[in-house]
């Protein structure tokens, strides 16, 4: 008892001296970043934009990452800078999207155009009159990640849940896996890696989104007729959320899907390939990017499956791995959408 007490001070210090570390090199490379231009070049923290734009830090990311609104600079330690420019143009997002803009439509707008969004006469008329319904890929999920996004730094699972509830119910299924759960976990990721949130975030938030999206899939209805498609991660890759979405997706889109999880060695997904007739192995690949051993298992499954069975891979770290797809004529799936796009293909008659 007492070793054990022992080593979670031990591993508690050192915890401590880590991220101490880490923000001593980020304040130390920013001041010698921004000695190095003028004044009119001088760059932000985060928190400092966030204080200026009032939008939260996980809002500027999405519209980032998500939106490409606006392209920050980054530092040794990976993280955002942002000048005035860019913190005068993410002021302008907030006031036109508040207008009722979806900020899918004006992410990619000039300046000027957004200005002139700003200031037109008729901006109180569209601010009373929100185009939400149209755009439900834009306005209403934006809005549900935001909330999402807040429940989750509360680590308040009760209001987690309803959240997504409410974007089942309003948003297409796409626009739920593409704008919303999706991002929420990107977001999330690197939040974490951040170091904005702690780990206890990231696993309630996988926890939640893997019970709802695990039990839209089982209820979701498919005829036995239907072609059959396995989605699984290979040996060495446990992190599933991103294949148990592109399975949903594919059972929305009227495919029988065989979901066999995380960390499957070649000869079990193949042998389920199989046995179940399928027409094709879905894997989706997120961290290691660097796994040696990886690549020897996608070539072992490549010679386990029969040549009538199509081999898909995706995830953040597939492009890590481009050169064994290559070789062994896997398709590279960039996102849900070519993945969707890829399983139509097979379900085309044949010349």
């Amino acid at each position: 008892m007492t070793s054990t007490i022992c080593q979670c001070k031990v591993y508690n210090i050192g915890l401590f001296f880590w991220k101490s570390y880490r923000k001593f090199m980020d304040i130390y490379l920013t001041l010698m970043y921004v000695r190095g231009v003028t004044i009119e070049e001088t760059r932000f923290p985060m928190k400092a934009v966030s204080k200026r734009t009032g939008l939260t830090p996980d809002v500027i990311r999405v519209w980032e990452r998500r939106y490409g609104a606006i392209n920050p600079n980054r530092t040794a330690t990976n993280r955002r800078l942002f000048n005035e420019e860019e913190v005068r143009r993410l002021i302008l997002l907030k006031r036109v999207v508040e207008a009722g803009h979806g900020i899918g439509r004006v992410a990619r707008l000039p300046d000027g155009k957004l200005a002139e969004l700003s200031d037109s006469s008729n901006f109180h008329e569209r601010h009373m009159t929100p185009d939400r319904v149209d755009m439900p890929g834009d306005g209403l999920a934006a809005e549900l990640l935001e909330a999402s996004l807040k429940a989750v730094r509360a680590l308040e699972l009760e209001a987690l849940v309803p959240v997504l509830n409410r974007g089942l119910l309003t948003l297409s299924r796409p626009v739920l896996l593409e704008n919303l759960i999706l991002p929420l976990l990107r977001e999330v990721g690197e939040a974490w890696h951040d170091g904005d949130l702690r780990i206890a975030h990231e696993h309630m938030t996988s926890h939640v989104v893997r019970t709802f999206l695990g039990d839209l899939l089982l209820k979701t209805n498919v005829p036995s007729s239907a072609p059959d498609v396995v989605f699984a991660t290979p040996a060495g890759q446990k992190h599933e959320l991103g294949a148990l979405a592109a399975a949903l997706m594919a059972a929305g889109d009227g495919w029988k899907t065989t979901y066999l999880g995380a960390d499957l060695p070649a000869e079990e997904i193949a042998a389920a390939a199989l046995h179940n007739h399928a027409r094709a192995v879905c894997l989706s690949l997120v961290y290691p990017g660097d796994d040696s051993g990886l690549a020897t298992e996608l070539v072992r499954l490549h010679s386990f499956l029969s040549k009538d069975i199509a081999l898909g891979i995706g995830g953040t770290a597939a492009g890590s791995y481009r050169y064994t797809l290559e070789s062994i004529g896997a398709v590279s799936l960039a996102d849900i959408g070519s993945m969707r796009m890829f399983l139509a293909t097979l379900r085309e008659p044949k010349p």
